[in-house]
């Protein structure tokens, strides 16, 4: 009886302590910093819509970098509501090129994906101290559809005569839906007198990407889990506004 009743007091124990563990790593991530927006003051519950624009991206795989001069984030035709852990926007590739490959064409097809980027902690410089306004996070790319996809088609050189596209392109890197890519940093824009924006930048590693090779000439390998998306070093900038249309600041906090 003794012999049970201390091997029911461990248990108990064990219970316990598992008990304040998982409280602990719930109150974690409720300390998460979030986004939030507002005129002024941070709003609760503050519905909002997103645009952005961002130069020079670049999407690297299969031993190639392409690079986007031009990228235009939504605007979203749904608002989002915030405070919010993660938001998610459409970006729009412009005047893509391939600049060590012979093409005729490059474009970028968002389809009904997006990027969806998470807070996770406060950045923190070599010293380990924290750094003002900015913030660690992990990127994640949502698609509405299981078959849905972000794809480059490429049109190598003389594949595509006149720029119609009528041919089909010669090489195809699709990028489905996965979550928790490392590597992005987002600064908040505090100068004073401007308006308050978000800066997006580092690379995205460990992308997972999906190549169709219609002709030999296409970058060697069908897949990779290697892939890397860079945006600039100025970072690419979100910025939010009213249901109304009125800018507004964004925040992380």
């Amino acid at each position: 009886m003794t012999r049970n009743l201390k091997i029911l007091v461990l248990a108990l124990i064990a219970v316990l302590a598992a008990s304040v563990v998982a409280s602990s790593v719930t109150q974690a991530t409720d300390d998460t910093p979030e986004f939030t927006a507002g005129k002024d003051t941070k709003g609760a519950d503050q519905k909002i819509h997103l645009t952005g624009s961002g130069t020079d991206e670049s999407f690297h795989s299969f031993g190639v970098t392409g690079t986007c001069d031009i990228t235009a984030y939504g605007p979203n035709p749904a608002t989002v509501t915030v405070p919010a852990k993660s938001l998610t926007i459409k970006p729009y590739h412009k005047l893509c090129t391939l600049p060590k490959v012979k093409t005729e064409a490059v474009t970028v097809v968002t389809n009904k994906c997006g990027f969806r980027f998470n807070v996770t902690n406060t950045a923190k410089d070599g010293g380990g101290q924290p750094i003002p306004d900015t913030y660690n996070a992990t990127m994640d790319i949502e698609c509405e559809n299981a078959n849905e996809a972000f794809e480059l088609k490429v049109w190598l050189e003389g594949n595509d005569p006149g720029g119609t596209h009528e041919n089909a392109p010669s090489c195809i890197s699709k990028v489905t839906a996965q979550t928790g890519r490392p590597g992005v940093t987002i600064k908040v824009n505090t100068q004073a007198g401007a308006r308050h924006d978000l800066k997006i930048s580092g690379t995205v590693k460990n992308i997972h990407v999906h190549q169709v090779r219609n002709s030999a000439m296409c970058p060697l390998g069908t897949t990779t889990a290697t892939a890397e998306y860079t945006f600039p070093a100025a970072g690419a900038t979100l910025e939010a506004s009213t249901e109304g249309g009125e800018d507004i600041d964004l925040w992380i906090d």
